[in-house]
């Protein structure tokens, strides 16, 4: 595919992803939740801020997407993702700053059928990441040194109940 798109920055709404047509989506896949964008590039900064909608987080760097359902492309230097999907990208940047550098971010957005959801939509959004993390943090620098835990497996557990018995 060929990039079609330059909007100021990238949303599901630039992408051309109404409320309408996320909802019809979520309505045919259910139960599963659909992907219907995919968002990689690199981020280097974060501005939060606040609309009338709630408050957000604006990603910078440079940014690709691809609506999903059309297939068309789009390349910005910012981004705007829903909440869900704005705390994945939040995490590794924040983590590679710590490291003086900038995240590589690749992931979905994800919709899924919820008569109840927030905002009285009839979907949710979800995120699937499509890089796995390195684990270059701190927490998995700690795993690394604990001895290997012993994990029961249903069966093992069973059969020490019966033994009890």
């Amino acid at each position: 595919m060929s990039i079609s798109l330059f909007p100021k920055k990238i949303t599901t709404k630039s992408m051309g992803l109404s409320v309408h047509q996320l909802e019809q989506v979520a309505e045919q896949a259910q139960p599963k939740a659909v992907p219907v964008l995919r968002v990689w590039g690199i981020v280097s900064n974060r501005q939060d801020g606040s609309s009338q909608f709630g408050s957000y987080i604006k990603f910078s760097g440079e940014i690709a997407a691809m609506n999903l359902i059309t297939g068309e492309e789009a390349r910005s230097q910012a981004l705007l993702l829903p909440a869900v999907g704005e705390a994945v990208v939040a995490t590794l940047l924040d983590r590679a700053v710590k490291n003086g550098a900038t995240a590589q971010v690749a992931l979905e957005i994800t919709v899924e059928y919820n008569n109840s959801a927030k905002g009285g939509t009839k979907f949710a959004y979800g995120v699937k990441p499509l890089m796995e993390f390195k684990g270059d943090d701190a927490l998995s620098e700690m795993a690394k040194s604990l001895p290997a835990p012993k994990i029961l497996s249903l069966t093992d557990q069973t059969q020490s109940a019966k033994k009890r018995k």
